[in-house]
């Protein structure tokens, strides 16, 4: 049977992949809402039937041992944010940024509560007509298509809304590279110095217990289960050819993390997880009663980060980003592509049918790409220009021109076009 060739956008950023995880987690722990989504999405269940087709035994029988401790924190992750949203007398919004398939729209919109989902297009043309199919029309919940890295895209999704935030980052902070973690930090900063507010996350404090929390589930020393930790992780994120970086917001020394953010402005208050754990956490409630006792001592010890802006935080330079512009010439059977302002996962689409397009008259045997003007480049960015590297063959290749150390552009394009 022949593979099918994943859509333009999967390609430049599949990190959006591994958003399906927590709704299938959701859903296996018998989440009504999450049910109803995975049952109308449908690619959970023929996309884990391909994984365990093709995975060995062993790492099957790994799976089988930690998946039960990985679901018990995205399940507290999940309901515990919800209910400190719910409960927060001052936010106004909830900011859901890189909101993936999860039912959190559905939950907070049927409890009173105005939320903003922002994702990459290829999330949101997906999941936003079918939440609407489910609820109806509600001016409670919006999905807006966005890249974190990208402010404009951002405040383009807010609209006219007023009023303190409450963000979230679920998920997504260990896929930033150092380059991309700075742009979504100065983004948040400048969200929190607009609108006020708070941003909530316990994502890189969750990664610093997973060994106690399988070390729990097996009855085993948590000193020997950081090996199925992080082989438990790299699992998760198999589904998408993406690797996770280290960068400093997921280090695992936390003492790191809160001098970085220290540094950038930000306060930080640390509330521990059993202020806001559901009665029941259904991951654990099929363990045995002492291990299931063990487990949310485990989940009830975990830290979420309430993060705020200092009240004499520096004044943030307003964001004067280009808009993304891409002029092609040619000249002696050579392509010139001339980009301006931002290649990110969004523009990177646009590039790409620009490039496809002016190809397809055929007649040249060299592309180069001038970068002078690029104000920064993500990851997406930099598997764009792959993607055309690679589709040329042997007889074409690619040149980058002026690029720059400082705007990421040259350090991540050298390593590949030298």
């Amino acid at each position: 049977m022949e593979d099918k060739k994943p859509d333009l956008m999967t390609e430049i950023n599949p990190v959006f992949l591994t958003a399906k995880s927590c709704l299938g987690v959701l859903a296996r722990l018998k989440d009504e809402d999450a049910l109803k989504l995975i049952g109308k999405l449908g690619f959970f269940e023929s996309q884990a039937a391909e994984e365990i087709k093709n995975a060995p035994k062993d790492k099957l029988e790994i799976a089988a041992k930690v998946a039960p401790a990985f679901y018990s924190q995205v399940e507290t992750r999940f309901f515990a944010t919800n209910e400190m949203m719910v409960n927060d007398k001052n936010a106004k919004l909830f900011l859901d940024l890189g909101c993936g398939y999860t039912p959190r729209g559905i939950k907070l919109a049927n409890s009173g509560i105005k939320y903003i989902g922002i994702d990459l297009p290829a999330v949101i043309n997906t999941i936003s007509p079918i939440i609407k199919e489910f609820i109806g029309e509600n001016a409670n919940i919006n999905y807006k298509s966005g890249d974190l890295t990208n402010y404009s895209s951002i405040i383009e999704a807010l609209g006219d809304n007023k009023g303190e935030l409450f963000i979230t980052t679920e998920g997504i902070m260990n896929y930033l590279n150092s380059f991309e973690l700075k742009e979504v930090i100065s983004n948040i900063k400048r969200l929190l110095k607009a609108y006020g507010g708070k941003w909530v996350t316990c994502d890189n404090t969750l990664l610093a217990s997973q060994k106690y929390i399988i070390a729990a589930a097996l009855g085993i020393p948590p000193e020997k289960s950081e090996m199925l930790a992080q082989m438990g992780n790299n699992m998760a994120t198999s589904m998408a050819k993406i690797k996770k970086f280290d960068n400093v917001f997921v280090d695992k020394d936390l003492e790191k993390c809160k001098k970085f953010l220290n540094d950038n402005g930000f306060d930080l208050n640390i509330e521990k997880g059993s202020k806001h754990l559901p009665k029941m956490i259904r991951a654990i409630a099929a363990f045995p009663e002492n291990i299931a006792m063990n487990m949310r001592k485990v989940l009830e010890d975990m830290d979420f980060w309430i993060i705020t802006l200092k009240n004499d935080a520096k004044d943030i330079a307003p964001y004067e980003g280009k808009k993304f512009n891409i002029y092609l010439k040619r000249e002696e059977g050579i392509i010139i592509i001339k980009l301006e302002g931002r290649l990110d996962t969004i523009s990177s689409k646009i590039m790409i049918e620009a490039f496809n397009d002016e190809s397809k008259k055929g007649n040249f045997t060299e592309i180069k790409f001038d970068l002078g003007n690029v104000e920064f480049i993500s990851s997406g960015g930099i598997r764009a220009l792959t993607i055309i590297d690679n589709n040329l063959g042997n007889e074409k290749h690619i040149e980058i021109t002026n690029r720059s150390e400082e705007r990421r552009v040259g350090k991540e394009c050298r390593s590949r076009w030298s």
